[in-house]
């Protein structure tokens, strides 16, 4: 019978020289997902940073978008690589360990068509999630899938599904990029120099939630930040169509390199941004930020490219936009007018979502751009914040927030605020060179309107997170051995959504032993941390934009076993605290024993008063 896989479509109306590690069978009874757990190893060497660095000073002055990682080709398929370990109820889990000497980060471009019940956690060298489980949901007609960055020289990759479904997952899952990260992925921290060199955002930047942008606040959802090939960072934004059906078509500079033939590896970062405003200027404003890579979405489809005299990319995403993300598709405007004024928002340096604004009447102008050549574009002078590298393809809007260009370059700094920025032509490139394939028209006025502005298309407003099921323990499971790792399980919510996991021995979830937040999907209970023979409570609460939904069921319960020498009283060994154990402590009373032994419970090497007053104390308990 031929498995059942999850639908595929778009959002619509060098080989390593290291030998195969061959996959192990075990037969644990629990899942464990912990930094101790064995699993194959495939090791990278160091890069040579300071040789990366020189080249970036090299590309910056030719115009190419900010990299921060370099992709290394790798054929690391399941069916190779990896250990394979049998676990409960029928199912079995793969892993496999990538490890780079000195990184800062690491992410991966997969081969992948995974079959419906796999499960597949990313995890940091500490056994950490940063970013929501992948399921046969993230199958994509292209089979790839490109993941956020991991921080840490470390990556593991955990791949639980059913045992029927293994063979399918064998087939369908390799690594096929490892990206080693030279610089800090979240602020572009440089790693591998002495003293450590630093670039992240300017401190002049004003971000979006500063009062200087809540006038923008519907249009800031509308813009991401890209990372390309796990390797290239760029801004861009999502822009409406003429059909008005949502389809997520996603405008960026042509020079940020998105090509029919590696959209797929285009990951788009949502709602990345500072939850509070910095002020202008100050030491928290040219600091790290503290914005969520939690939400994102991996996989488009280019729709067309105009390069000089311009400088825009349309591509499609390839997955349906979560309403939970609460996203925005922009209007645009192709009139042949410079505007009035000009709003950028854009992901400086690759950080927090920024907001620039010039007050002055905008102009056209060619510029010759390094590394690019002559760009037909529309001039503006900031009279608040700049840009930097990593804003480039985020998009210009005009006095009526519709979209009319995408940058492509500049010279604005905070030393230099007043410096021009150039942003390639939106109106140029409707008709671009007369194709399909390098022209706006046929993709944003599909029905052939020929309308020349178009207003703003809310893709939807916030929703709870999708119910979702706890899976293990199951409800009412007994003999939980809770003196080795093992880990609370739960089904996929919505993506993006964050998970905060309470255990009590109260049916109510009061007075928690555990209240700890957990990405998605797992959270890992260390050995010894719940006693034996006890009846716990759990439940989950997802949460996404600050709508909540609670597990099903609410909570749960399981019973831990027996832990051995857990039975305070118990001379005999029997399981019971009785007669026999009092009789054991009277008849050596007074004697010095050995440690432990013949009735002295306490272990301090005599029969005393203190072990008589153990076993009345706990006589009767059946442990």
């Amino acid at each position: 019978m031929p498995l059942t896989r999850c639908r595929l479509g778009l959002a619509l109306p060098l080989l390593l020289a290291i030998p195969a590690l061959a996959a192990k069978a075990d037969t644990n009874t629990q899942i464990l997902v912990a930094p101790s757990t064995p699993v194959d190893v495939v090791r990278f060497e160091a890069l040579d940073v300071q040789t990366l660095l020189a080249e970036d000073v090299v590309r910056a002055s030719e115009n190419q978008p900010e990299r921060i990682a370099i992709p290394t080709p790798t054929q690391l398929p399941a069916s190779d690589f990896g250990t394979l370990t049998h676990i409960a109820d029928g199912r079995v889990m793969w892993q496999l360990r990538l490890e780079a000497a000195d990184a800062p980060n690491l992410n991966i471009g997969t081969y992948y068509d995974v079959p419906t019940s796999t499960e597949i956690f990313i995890l940091d060298k500490f056994g950490d999630m940063h970013f929501r489980a992948l399921t046969c949901n993230d199958n994509q007609i292209t089979k790839e899938f490109w993941t956020p960055p991991v921080p840490g020289n470390e990556l593991v990759i955990v791949a639980e599904m059913t045992e029927a479904d293994w063979p399918a997952f064998r087939a369908g899952f390799a690594v096929t990029s490892v990206n080693i990260g030279y610089k800090e992925f979240a602020g572009v921290a440089f790693a591998g120099s002495d003293p450590p060199i630093t670039a992240r955002s300017g401190a002049c930047n004003i971000d979006v939630e500063c009062p200087e942008a809540a006038p923008w606040a519907n249009q800031v959802p509308a813009v991401a930040r890209t990372l390309l090939g796990g390797s290239i960072l760029c801004s861009g934004s999502l822009v409406n169509n003429t059909a008005e059906d949502g389809t997520p078509y996603f405008l960026t500079a042509a020079h940020c390199g998105v090509t029919a033939g590696n959209a797929g590896a285009l990951v788009m970062f949502w709602n990345y941004q500072n939850s509070t405003c910095r002020p202008i200027g100050s030491a928290a404003s040219g600091s790290f930020g503290n914005g969520s890579l939690s939400q994102f979405s991996s996989g488009a489809t280019h729709r067309m490219s105009y390069g000089a005299p311009g400088d825009v990319t349309l591509v499609q995403v390839n997955a349906a936009l979560p309403a939970a993300f609460q996203l925005e598709l922009l209007g645009w405007d192709r009139s042949s007018t410079p505007p009035a004024i000009g709003i950028g928002i854009h992901h400086p340096s690759g950080q927090e979502k920024r907001f620039s604004h010039d007050n002055d009447p905008t102009s056209f102008q060619f510029v010759n751009i390094g590394g690019l050549g002559i760009i037909d574009t529309i001039r503006v002078s900031w009279d608040f914040g700049v840009t930097e590298g990593g804003s480039s393809g985020s998009p210009l809007l005009n006095q009526n927030n519709h979209v009319v260009g995408v940058l492509t370059g500049g010279s604005s700094f905070c030393s230099t605020p007043t410096s021009p920025d150039f942003y390639g032509r939106f109106d140029q490139a409707w008709t671009g060179n007369g194709t399909p394939s390098t022209r706006l028209s046929d993709w944003l006025d599909p029905l052939g309107t020929g309308q020349t502005s178009l207003g703003q298309f809310n893709a939807g407003p916030p929703v709870p997170p999708i119910p979702f099921n706890l899976t293990a323990p199951a409800n009412g499971a007994i003999d939980v051995d809770s003196t080795i790792n093992f880990n609370l399980l739960w089904d996929p919510s919505s993506p993006g959504s964050t998970f905060q996991v309470l255990v009590s021995e109260n049916a109510n979830l009061s007075l928690p032993i555990i209240d700890a937040a957990a990405p998605s999907g797992f959270l890992l209970i260390p050995g010894g941390t719940l006693a034996g023979n006890t009846t716990y409570f759990w439940g989950v609460t997802a949460t996404s934009l600050a709508l909540s939904t609670d597990s099903t069921p609410f909570p749960a319960s399981f019973t831990t076993a027996v832990v051995p020498g857990d039975c305070t009283g118990d001379s005999d060994g029997d399981g019971a605290v009785t007669l026999n154990d009092l009789n054991i402590v009277l008849f050596s009373f007074g004697a010095v024993v050995t440690p432990g032994t013949s009735g002295d419970i306490d272990g301090d090497g005599t029969v005393t008063l203190n072990d008589l007053n153990i076993v009345l104390f706990n006589f009767g308990n059946v442990c």
